[in-house]
């Protein structure tokens, strides 16, 4: 009697039963899902939109974010130690609550939350496009950095997201590559953002607001205009929600794919590394920007309609200005909309 064919062995590798994610690229998702690269480039449309910026203190804003989110995340470090292999949120309230609730809950959160959030970091990339162009010196990106042609900012931003959720549907493992090398990429940009403006000072600032020539604008101008202290609690407060709902939030990535991730260490601590991380990166060059320019003059300018709108003022655009070095103003500007893609995958 013929023996019987020994079969093979049967492997999902869809779902989790091969591990393809490092330590690194759970901390390089997490991060970039926080948008810190596109939160810094639409500071200024932020605070312009305000009903005032005075005593608006961006870095204290941050610190009470953060700190808003830290029963947050202790629950998610705890729920990926004690049930790792899972896909985060959507297998814990099934668990909890019953498939149906569950999945309900979480695939209608999906919807409403995050197609709209993906949509923002898209155009906001396109408009980072525009606004590096034209300090590049390149005005023909003029209307992209302005979006005065809606249908074009569209049409790219479109292009821009599908070509990354096709990248992540045929080669998924790409897809994890990708956001790690432009989370790398963008975080050296932020670091030498960060260092220009240490290393400016308040010269630079003021050379650069000046060499703008913007109608009405200069740096003195901006200082004296300036009404207020330099911190009110309640005022600050109106900041909280563009920290609370656009970065701080989004350090539960890992979670969702914690069936894929390699060694306890990345389970265990995925996290509340993220967590950290994500507000250093955030809030350093916020600091730094007081720095350069002075607490006045820098929230007199991100609220100035004219310096936010027609120069797209912020922190990407001013660490460009104020180095009179090329090489560098172009790696920063390159940078930074690098830094925006990874929140799409």
């Amino acid at each position: 009697m013929a023996q019987s064919e020994r079969p093979g062995l049967f492997v999902r590798e869809s779902t989790g039963l091969v591990k393809n994610v490092s330590f690194f690229d759970a901390l390089s998702i997490n991060v970039s899902y926080m948008s810190i690269g596109a939160a810094l480039g639409l500071i200024g449309v932020t605070m312009a939109s305000l009903p005032t910026a005075s005593g608006v203190n961006l870095v204290v804003g941050s610190v009470i974010t953060f700190l808003m989110i830290v029963p947050m995340m202790v629950v998610y470090t705890m729920m990926s130690r004690r049930i790792s292999r899972t896909g985060g949120d959507y297998v814990w309230l099934s668990r909890s609550l019953g498939g149906f609730i569950g999945s309900t809950v979480t695939f209608t959160g999906m919807t409403f939350e995050t197609m709209p959030y993906l949509a923002l970091i898209a155009l906001s990339l396109v408009f980072a496009i525009g606004s590096v162009g034209v300090l590049l010196g390149e005005h023909a990106f003029q209307p992209l950095a302005t979006g005065s042609p809606p249908l074009g900012v569209f049409a790219i931003a479109e292009a821009i997201f599908g070509g990354i959720v096709a990248l992540n549907v045929f080669k998924p493992n790409w897809g994890y590559r990708l956001i790690s090398a432009t989370m790398v990429a963008g975080l050296i940009t932020l670091i030498l953002g960060v260092g220009v403006l240490l290393a400016s000072g308040r010269a630079g600032f003021q050379h650069y607001i000046d060499s703008l020539g913007a109608p009405g604008v200069s740096y003195s101008g901006l200082v004296s205009t300036y009404k207020g202290s330099a911190f009110n609690f309640w005022n600050t407060l109106l900041v909280v929600p563009f920290f609370a709902l656009f970065s701080y939030p989004w350090f539960n990535a890992s979670p969702s794919i914690g069936s894929e991730l390699k060694g306890k260490n990345a389970v265990r601590w995925a996290v509340p590394v993220s967590a950290l991380f994500g507000f250093a990166v955030m809030t350093a060059p916020l600091a730094a920007m007081y720095y350069a320019g002075g607490f006045r003059a820098v929230n007199a300018a991100l609220s100035n309609p004219t310096l936010v709108y027609n120069y797209s003022f912020n922190f990407w655009t001013l660490a460009m200005g104020v180095t009179g070095n090329p090489v560098l103003r172009v790696m920063i500007g390159v940078g930074g909309f690098y830094s925006e893609p990874p929140s799409l995958p």
